[in-house]
C-alpha cells in the first residue's frame, strides 16, 4: 500500500506494467484485511465449539472472496 512504485521498480517493470501493478497491489492489500478478519472470526468460532460455522466461514472466504 505504501510503496508500490518502489517495489515494482525492483523488478524493472515497464511503465504500463507499473500502472497495472500499482492498482493490483492495492487491491491485494485490501483483500488481506478481509482474509485476516475471517481467520480471526473462524478461530473464535472454533474456540466456542461452533465448528460448522467456522468451516462455512472459511469455505465462503475461499469461494467468494
Amino acid at each position: 500500500m505504501l510503496f508500490p512504485t518502489q517495489i515494482l521498480s525492483l523488478f524493472m517493470a515497464s511503465e504500463k506494467m507499473r500502472s497495472y501493478g500499482i492498482i493490483a497491489m492495492r487491491i491485494m492489500a485490501a483483500g488481506y484485511l478481509f482474509c485476516g478478519l475471517s481467520t480471526m472470526i473462524s478461530t473464535y468460532m472454533q474456540a466456542i465449539e461452533r465448528v460448522l460455522s467456522s468451516i462455512m466461514i472459511q469455505i465462503f472466504r475461499q469461494m467468494f472472496f
